[in-house]
């Protein structure tokens, strides 16, 4: 029901059905301990209003609560807290509690780069100092082998851009000679013809 209220809202009724929704809410939330209910009310609060940096940072919390089967959504909502912070160190809180939530997932590449920001913000503790030196890569990797065209779109490539890429591919794109002119091969008139002229 309180999902219904919300998904079809003029905008001048926006704020005040948001606020009503956020009492109901915070009511199974706080006395209720209704987390999944709470969480259910607070989407649909960030749905009306989505500049609503408070009310992303309690449905963060509520995703958190309910345990590892809702951590994506969880993670999701600390993302955005991360992308909207005004200062780096409004960011810190939710950064460590996304460093905890890769953790508790086993996504430990994730909770690197998150410890090496925190590292770089100067606001890592002891132990995520320590799991960011532990596998810090030390100078540069050595090349193993070429960079061939099923390893671009396999490693380098994001798969939402292969479209994209096919368009600007290097293979479509026409050769040219040391001096800058068009080669001959590629364009097929011959050099005497007079259209080359």
């Amino acid at each position: 029901m309180i999902k219904r209220l919300g998904r079809t809202c003029p905008r001048p009724t926006r704020r005040p059905r948001s606020c009503t929704v956020a009492g109901s809410g915070e009511i199974y939330r706080s006395r209720l301990k209704m987390y999944r209910e709470a969480a259910e009310a607070f989407e649909v609060c960030v749905h009306l209003e989505p500049d609503n940096v408070p009310r992303h940072q309690i449905l963060a919390e509520l995703f958190q609560v309910q345990g590892p089967e809702c951590y994506d959504k969880a993670i999701r909502e600390y993302r955005l807290l991360i992308a909207r912070a005004k200062d780096p160190k409004d960011m810190v809180s939710s950064l460590k509690t996304l460093r905890r939530l890769y953790a508790e997932l086993g996504k430990y590449d994730h909770v690197w780069c998150v410890a090496s920001t925190l590292a770089y913000l100067k606001q890592a503790d002891a132990e995520e100092m320590r799991f960011f030196e532990q596998y810090r890569g030390k100078g540069l990797a050595r090349v193993k082998s070429r960079l061939t065209e099923e390893n671009w779109q396999k490693h380098i490539f994001h798969p939402t851009r292969i479209a994209t890429f096919r368009r600007c591919s290097p293979t479509s794109a026409r050769p040219s000679s040391p001096s800058g002119r068009k080669s001959t091969r590629t364009t097929g008139q011959a050099q005497g013809s007079p259209r080359s002229r």
